[in-house]
């Protein structure tokens, strides 16, 4: 019974022991922890930095071709926008042509390129503003479905151009310029006037058929006879390979865009 003292000490300090170890090893746990936070934290940190550095070297091998990309679109939107006769009817085309390429998987800056010339052409006519932007909608989508190769779509708005220049549409602009361009053009238009071909080609021979009747007109009718087929075109390996391309460009014309305010200074 005595001895129970002693034994209770030894307790007590055994305990003590367990307690302090207990103690230490959180305190590693706790420390290691804080290892680790500091780690990731650099790691994190590291891996930021290489990030920037990689974006930094790709953005540096993008540079000479970024800028001849936003050098390229700006021409072609200032011509845009001198053409379309105010600067609010400008950007409304040029955010036109940009949305009609993003609907059809067509390539940008053709569509830029062709819409520029066709606004150019149709300035201070009857058709100029939204009808000239509908015939441009009807003519890009059609390339699209048919497939259009880059001379057939560029001898389509060559034609409408003419067209549009003039005040009656003849047969032969009809049948010889437009027909050879687009499938089945004369029967397009002879649906847009709601007749047979013969009979619209002894229409068109009165010399009665104005252009700025004509080119709305036929372009609302080959938008609707070309509308079932965008579905298969905007999924066709072209178009897929457009919209890649168009992502590309984008991205060096924004990168361009950036980096040509500090080119112009550095050579001024």
């Amino acid at each position: 019974f005595l001895k129970m003292p002693t034994k209770i000490k030894e307790g007590f300090e055994q305990a003590k022991v367990a307690f302090n170890s207990f103690v230490e090893g959180m305190n590693k746990v706790q420390k290691f922890g804080d290892m680790m936070d500091f780690l990731k934290s650099s790691i994190g940190n590291v891996v930021k930095v290489l990030g920037l550095l990689v974006v930094g070297k790709i953005i540096l091998d993008l540079a000479p071709a970024s800028i001849e990309v936003a050098t390229n679109f700006e021409n072609l939107e200032r011509r845009i926008k001198f053409t379309s006769g105010s600067i609010s009817e400008g950007a409304k085309n040029i955010a036109f042509l940009r949305s009609e390429a993003k609907r059809l998987n067509v390539d940008l800056s053709q569509t830029l390129e062709s819409g520029s010339k066709f606004f150019q052409a149709t300035k201070d006519t009857p058709i100029e503003g939204y009808q000239s932007r509908q015939i441009v909608s009807a003519v890009t989508q059609a390339s699209a479905v048919y497939g259009l190769d880059l001379d057939k779509q560029q001898r389509t708005f060559t034609a409408l151009e003419q067209m549009s220049g003039k005040t009656v549409v003849s047969q032969e602009e009809l049948r010889q310029q437009l027909a050879e361009a687009i499938p089945n053009a004369a029967q397009i238009a002879a649906n847009a006037y709601g007749t047979t071909t013969q009979s619209m080609n002894q229409l068109l021979a009165t010399g009665r058929v104005l252009a700025e009747d004509f080119l709305p007109k036929f372009a609302q009718q080959l938008k609707a006879q070309t509308s079932s087929g965008v579905g298969d075109a905007v999924n066709s390996s072209v178009a897929i390979t457009n919209k890649f391309n168009n992502s590309l460009i984008e991205l060096q014309e924004s990168i361009g865009k950036t980096l040509l305010p500090f080119r112009n200074f550095s050579l001024s």
